[in-house]
Parts: C-alpha cells; sequence; structure tokens
C-alpha cells in the first residue's frame, strides 16, 4: 500500500483569534505554525507549476526545525495539533468536510424566544442555543416552562 501524502491545508482556515487555537497545548500550537508552512510552501509550488516557473525543492521538516527541535518532533507537534483540533482518526477528507461546512456556514441566533445572542460559526451545526440558554439551567426551565404549558386546563 503507497504511503498517503500528508496534506497541511487544514493550517491555512484557522485564523489566529480562534477558539480552537487558544485551547491549544504549545507543542500543538507550534505544529499549527509548522503545518501552516508547509501548507503556504505547497500553495507556492503549485502556483508556480502553474505558471510554467521552475519549481524548488519541497520544504522539508528539517527546513522547519529549529536548531533544537528534530524533524520528528515537527511532524510530531503537526500530529498532536490536527488531534487536539480534529479528533485522533480523522481522515483528510473528512477534515477538509469539515473545514468546508465550517466556511459555508452561516451566523446563526439564538433558538430561545426573545434573545437575540449569537451562535458561533465554530460551534457544532445541532447547537441551537448561545452560551447563556445552553446551559443545564436554562435547559431544565425550558422543560419546566413546556411541562406547565401543556399542562394548563384547556390545553
Amino acid at each position: 500500500m503507497a504511503k498517503r501524502r500528508r496534506r497541511y491545508s487544514w493550517a491555512l482556515e484557522l485564523k489566529s483569534g480562534d477558539p480552537e487555537l487558544r485551547a491549544l497545548s504549545r507543542r500543538s500550537a507550534d505544529g499549527v505554525s509548522y503545518a501552516r508552512s508547509f501548507a503556504e510552501d505547497a500553495r507556492e509550488r503549485s502556483a508556480a507549476a502553474l505558471a510554467g516557473e521552475p519549481l524548488e525543492e519541497p520544504l522539508s521538516a528539517a527546513d522547519l526545525a529549529e536548531p533544537w527541535v528534530s524533524p520528528v518532533e515537527v511532524h510530531a507537534a503537526i500530529k498532536q495539533a490536527r488531534i487536539e483540533l480534529f479528533g485522533k482518526d480523522l481522515t483528510n477528507s473528512a477534515i477538509a468536510y469539515r473545514m468546508r461546512q465550517r466556511r459555508e456556514r452561516e451566523q446563526r441566533i439564538c433558538a430561545e424566544p426573545e434573545c437575540e445572542g449569537t451562535i458561533s460559526r465554530l460551534a457544532h451545526g445541532r447547537r441551537r442555543y448561545c452560551a447563556a440558554h445552553g446551559s443545564g439551567r436554562a435547559r431544565v426551565a425550558r422543560h419546566r416552562r413546556s411541562r406547565r404549558a401543556s399542562a394548563e386546563p384547556g390545553s
């Protein structure tokens, strides 16, 4: 079986202010920056190939590694970032699918009546309530209100 090519385009879609990146460990944050460097290099090489320009050697982990970091540690940091961001066993195509969904997702409004709170585009697609109304306490209050409304006479 042929070895699959590593892909790092997911790193270009992550912006520095994303909450997911703030929650990463130091090693994973380094991994994201390494992956971003690989992705930018791949993008530049692709553009050069399409323009008919001569191609330079692809960027390697040894090129990215500082004197105190080995190329193996570079790949390990990228792998750790990928696991922390997307889970352990996600394929390249599954990551691309999630990133496409994230790009296409609109800003959403909380489903609680009279609430104008917004739900982040980064939140899961099934999330319906903002941070204030998504708690267990708010969920119990909604349940009790609906039980009272259905128990009222004349309903």
